[in-house]
């Protein structure tokens, strides 16, 4: 894979701060795992191509990747660790360019416009934490790094701040008359977008079909943004349980699209039916639940 100018730089900085170069590295090793401590009895494919970005809710996002290496001089297993944690580094780095921030922007697109934020950002991914190793019989080592998306040791920290408002607040508009009627005492909302190829993001929006913004970044506190989201991504499963913020009994509406960005590539909004938006802006008049940020795109 590539990487970006943005990424490489990111790369650079934080192999430095770990004191070395890049030893060598390896891919497809199946190894024992160590997870905080304790051997689980599994094992895993240690590919280092291998980086998920997990959305979920401020508990459940993360960044994970895999870092290999090969010390060069048998089974030393302080070198191999060493060459692993830089590798998985790198790899943090890499993954992290790729975040998107809103519709419009990533996390490259802000490190290559603002030295403050890539500093930040480097200095975030030499706080990742290791959430599992493990040694091969041949010398080399597994690492599994993770950064979270949310929080005050998060991605968020660093980009959010510089995500500037461009939807106007929806709710409550003094003087409207909305034509939905309220129906019952909802705990949340529930935008269903499954199907429609809807990436997450910090920074999502929710329109009715007329361009309205129902819900956006101005309706939210920037410090809440930060440390939780401004919305959870939830499958079907997971509405199931009460467990998200839209708690047990949430209003569901079907996205009719998903809208994209001014790049013409990403879908990060949703759109809404303008009876479907009246109803969530009567409703959220008696239960407040926009304003407690209760919002989940179903994924």
């Amino acid at each position: 894979m590539k990487m970006s100018k943005a990424g490489l730089s990111l790369a650079l900085a934080v192999t430095l701060a770990v004191g070395g170069s890049a030893l060598a590295s390896a891919a497809g090793q199946t190894v024992n795992v160590y997870v905080n401590g304790g051997a689980q009895t599994s094992v895993v494919d240690t590919n280092r191509s291998q980086a998920v970005t997990n959305w979920g809710n401020e508990n459940t996002s993360y960044i994970e990747v895999v870092g290999v290496g090969l010390n060069g001089y048998g089974t030393n297993r302080q070198l191999a660790k060493r060459a692993a944690v830089v590798d998985a580094y790198r790899n943090l780095a890499e993954a992290t360019q790729g975040v998107q921030v809103d519709a419009d922007t990533t996390v490259e697109k802000l490190t290559l416009q603002s030295d403050t934020i890539r500093t930040h950002v480097s200095a975030l991914i030499r706080g990742a934490k290791i959430v599992g190793e493990g040694m091969n019989g041949d010398g080399s080592y597994y690492v599994k790094m993770r950064m979270p998306l949310f929080g005050n040791e998060g991605l968020a920290s660093a980009v959010l701040p510089s995500v500037t408002p461009s939807t106007p607040a929806a709710f409550p508009a003094a003087g409207e008359t909305y034509q939905g009627k309220v129906t019952g005492a909802y705990t949340g909302v529930v935008i269903d977008a499954r199907g429609l190829g809807l990436e997450p993001t910090y920074a999502p929006v929710v329109y009715d079909e007329n361009g309205r913004a129902i819900y956006g970044i101005k309706n939210i506190d920037g410090d809440f943004a930060i440390s939780h989201g401004m919305v959870d991504y939830a499958r079907s499963q997971d509405l199931t349980t009460g467990n998200t913020r839209a708690g047990l009994n949430p209003l569901v509406v079907k996205a009719v699209k998903a809208k994209l960005g001014a790049n013409g590539v990403t879908k990060v909004s949703a759109v809404i039916s303008v009876s479907d938006a009246d109803q969530i802006l009567k409703e959220n008049e008696r239960a407040g639940f926009l304003n407690k940020y209760a919002v989940v795109f179903e994924l």
